[in-house]
């Protein structure tokens, strides 16, 4: 696929992306984006097509962090490879980061050049797939709901932003550095809390001082759902 084209549909799915989580959130999301590249997205374990390739340093972690908040070129930048590109790229939006929606982009971790291996023909925009936020438990439809209700936080300055809307926060994702011992110990309450995902937390599988309901360690056993765009 030539870079120009990757390049255009990735930008036009993205503003799609955002202009459907308006649909639902309530919270005015900015129109300026920006991006959390999630590389590796996919189980690659089966044989691959002659036309297929994966990149099994994509999972470093170092690299993960450095790509949790991009512009639309660094992604492009990351994901088109001298004409190969993922095969599925899935975009839904996660947050407000202040002066700018975030996406979150999550990709195959196989790589091809060639289309017709592409998920997602029938929209348009392969390999792009647009997806809502995820839905909260007993959603009915023409309901909207805060950008905060499932929060993750890669720094402080992104907890900065979720921090005053703590009474919205119903799932909580803490990972990277920012989050050690001390740090977690002086979080604020989230009265409404159910969810916490975190290192040092789900290492001791018990209560903290921070008012959690339930403790969960694997994200998939929550029952909510998301939207999307067919």
């Amino acid at each position: 696929m030539e870079r120009a084209v990757f390049s255009q549909r990735f930008r036009d799915a993205s503003a799609v992306a955002r202009d459907f989580a308006r649909r639902y959130i309530e919270e005015p999301l900015p129109a300026p984006l920006l991006f959390r590249l999630r590389l590796n997205a996919s189980f690659d374990g089966n044989p691959l097509h002659e036309d297929e390739r994966v990149f099994p340093e994509d999972s470093d972690r170092q690299l993960a962090r450095r790509l949790s908040r991009c512009t639309a070129e660094e992604v492009v930048d990351v994901l088109w490879r001298d004409a190969m590109v993922p095969e599925w790229v899935n975009l839904s939006v996660i947050c407000d980061a202040g002066t700018a929606t975030l996406v979150e982009v999550l990709a195959c971790g196989r790589f091809t050049a060639n289309d017709g291996l592409l998920y997602h023909q029938r929209e348009g925009r392969a390999p792009f797939h647009v997806l809502g936020p995820s839905l909260p438990a007993g959603f009915e439809q023409g309901q909207k709901f805060s950008i905060y209700h499932r929060s993750a936080c890669m720094n402080r300055d992104e907890f900065s932003l979720v921090a005053p809307n703590a009474a919205m926060v119903w799932s909580l994702e803490l990972s990277g550095e920012d989050f050690d011992d001390e740090m977690i110990a002086s979080l604020p309450a989230f009265p409404r809390l159910h969810v916490l995902h975190h290192a040092t937390i789900e290492r001791r599988r018990n209560e903290t001082s921070i008012g959690v309901v339930e403790i969960k360690s694997n994200r998939h056993e929550s029952i909510e759902k998301s939207t999307s765009i067919e």
